[in-house]
């Protein structure tokens, strides 16, 4: 095999028809120097191994290597990027797209900018069943790069654009920094961090990167990318805060209080556009509780903006608490109704309960005037008015299978 100027690192899990779609996107480009297509294989079960049998028989230049068992993604991730053996170093997703000449342009970068260590872009959004570029995640208006000493100028340029450092070609060096796996900070903030230390990085204007958000191969697949926006927020705040005791480290400097108080808010607010961008998520997927929870979270110190925000969604409060009575009524154990105690059975209430994930095992009845047995083993109550709790309890209701409305808004 000619020795590659260009590594692409592919980690990959049980997703055969992904990895063959792209390599044979792969196959049908062209580049203007040698690549090689670093796959490492995190112990998959369906036909990913016979894909890539197919396509080095095909001629595709593959560096193959597959874990006995699954090492999870961050692991299979550092382990492709170890196994490159380019003059430089790119990740690709197996679900996702290169811009074949755009890549080339951005190593024609790094060559002609010897001292950089590191040449990070946007990353186009891609229906691929349309074959059309939505937009850019980040925007850079021009190329630029960072010293390692203007700490304050790459943290501003960063959050200000919501920038994530994922897309990114490294120069083969700097691939010696992807070393440790972040725990409780985004993975690459991390490895941004470590690379950053090392010297110079750039941010290039021209994406060579398409994340594939519309696919005709599956319609039941989640992105990865999608699940991390929408629960790991908290990464992004240590992987922030990591990027910033790094560079701290690297210079031999502290922030000063002032300094300090002024980075905490700008991390503040960079986290909580995300979470807004979450909470918008989980709207759109219909649950009610965890969008409501975030909102709680991002407006903790003013009650009334919490409420105010909440009534933009419709009514979010009321639905938050329907879906509380729908998941408790799921999770308790041989439940088989929801009765409706003091409320009339009109049919308004079972569909909200419905909507808000209520399982359709469970059947939603008006309370009968004298309950049998199994109704007072297998039924869970609710109730419009408090007062009338001790009348379910006389006769013979459980207490922990009666929820009023006040128990419902007493989580909002």
């Amino acid at each position: 095999m000619t020795d590659p100027v260009l590594s692409i690192c592919i980690p990959t899990y049980n997703r055969a028809d992904f990895l063959d779609y792209l390599l044979t996107d792969i196959a049908g480009s062209q580049f203007p120097f040698a690549i090689e297509l670093v796959i490492s294989d995190n112990a998959s079960t369906d036909l990913t191994r016979q894909v890539v049998e197919k396509h080095a028989a095909n001629g595709l230049p593959i560096s193959y290597y597959r874990h006995d068992v699954n090492k999870g993604s961050v692991a299979n991730y550092l382990s492709a990027h170890r196994r490159a053996r380019g003059k430089f170093v790119m990740y690709a997703a197996d679900d996702d797209l290169l811009i074949p000449g755009a890549v080339a342009d951005a190593v024609g970068f790094l060559q002609n900018n010897p001292r950089v260590l590191a040449a990070y872009a946007p990353w186009t959004l891609y229906d691929d069943v349309a074959k059309k570029d939505l937009r850019d995640f980040y925007s850079v208006e021009q190329d630029i790069i960072f010293e390692t000493n203007q700490i304050g100028e790459i943290f501003k340029f960063i959050v200000e654009r919501h920038i994530f450092p994922e897309i990114v070609i490294f120069r083969a060096e700097a691939v010696r920094s992807l070393i440790m796996a972040g725990n409780f900070c985004f993975q690459f903030f991390v490895d941004f961090a470590h690379v950053f230390a090392r010297g110079p990085v750039a941010f290039l204007a021209k994406p060579f990167y398409r994340s594939v958000t519309v696919t005709h191969l599956r319609h039941d697949v989640a992105q990865v990318g999608m699940e991390q926006v929408m629960t790991e927020w908290d990464s992004y705040r240590g992987g922030l805060e990591y990027f910033v005791y790094k560079c701290l480290v690297t210079a031999g400097l502290a922030a000063s209080p002032a300094e300090e108080q002024s980075l905490r808010a700008t991390i503040d607010a960079f986290v909580d556009g995300r979470m807004s961008v979450a909470q918008r998520l989980w709207l759109g997927r219909k649950d009610f509780v965890r969008a409501y929870e975030i909102l709680c979270r991002r407006r903790f110190f003013n009650p009334a903006i919490v409420a105010e925000e909440a009534g933009k969604f419709g009514n979010l409060q009321q639905m938050v608490a329907f879906q509380t009575l729908a998941r408790l009524a799921n999770s308790i154990v041989d439940v088989q109704q929801v009765l409706l105690g003091d409320l009339p059975a009109d049919g308004m209430v079972e569909p909200k309960l419905r909507e808000c994930g209520l399982e359709p095992r469970i059947r939603v009845l008006a309370a009968p005037d004298m309950p049998s047995q199994d109704d007072l083993r297998s039924a869970i109550v609710l109730l419009q008015t408090e007062a009338n709790r001790q009348k379910f309890l006389d006769q013979g209701y459980q207490s922990g299978l009666i929820v009023s409305q006040t128990d419902l808004t007493a989580v909002l």
